[in-house]
């Protein structure tokens, strides 16, 4: 679902959806310049997110991965943040010899807890994000996501250490492809319905920053992997290689 345009690649518009977000267009024009800037009325919101029922908008997850784990992921999905993920983690590099049993003590002694107990808000989600506009225009915001294995909840206690210096040589930048069935409990920012008006509009970098609560994404909602050399990537000149 979505729309092929200067905002970036969101898909095949279908029908229904597209003659209901081309009407909500009606007098926006010129109201901004990116889709946080619209402003729609309730009405205009709630039409939309009645098309938008039964659609999957494609999306993306940016990591650094070990060969095991994205086997894991093409087995059972992307699992939401918890400690016992990267726990795991942490044990798989161990056990096939990319980390020492005392550096992946210290990983998980230094990580940033995912119980709760803090009010940590990545736990029990998966971020990803809607269009390619971050990956052209702005990658320093999902570099260190790429560059540094085992995601923020590992790599920032060790920015400015010898282990932060490890976590960068392990695994491979990658950026999986997922299609993702609009959702209420799912957090959209800029909201999902000011994307797809902000994509009729023609607006240059509509994109989203998404937030999947409480549940996995399977592996059938997978659409593909993308790491360096391939077409997806060379798209993009910008990202680490």
């Amino acid at each position: 679902m979505g729309a092929r345009g200067a905002g970036g690649d969101w898909g095949a518009w279908r029908a229904d959806l597209g003659r209901v977000v081309r009407c909500g267009v009606e007098g926006e024009e010129g109201s901004g310049w990116t889709s946080s800037d619209l402003w729609l009325t309730e009405d205009g919101r709630a039409t939309i997110l009645v098309a938008l029922d039964g659609v999957s908008i494609r999306v993306f997850h940016a990591s650094r991965l070990l060969p095991f784990e994205l086997g894991e992921i093409r087995r059972e999905g992307l699992k939401p943040a918890s400690q016992e993920l990267f726990a795991g983690k942490v044990a798989g590099a161990v056990a096939h010899g990319l980390l020492s049993p005392a550096e992946g003590t210290e990983l998980l002694r230094s990580a940033e807890p995912l119980d709760g107990s803090d009010g940590a808000a990545r736990v029990a989600q998966v971020c990803v994000s809607a269009g390619t506009a971050v990956y052209r225009d702005a990658p320093h915001a999902v570099r260190p996501l790429l560059q540094s294995w085992g995601g923020e909840v590992l790599y920032f206690a060790h920015e400015q250490d010898g282990l932060g210096k490890r976590l960068h040589e392990l695994g491979t930048p990658t950026i999986i492809e997922v299609s993702l069935p609009v959702r209420a409990q799912d957090l959209w920012f800029p909201d999902v319905e000011q994307c797809l008006v902000g994509t009729v509009l023609g607006f240059s970098d509509v994109g989203s920053d998404v937030f999947i609560r409480g549940s996995a994404v399977p592996p059938e909602d997978i659409l593909a992997v993308h790491q360096p050399g391939g077409e997806w990537w060379r798209q993009f000149s910008k990202l680490p290689t």
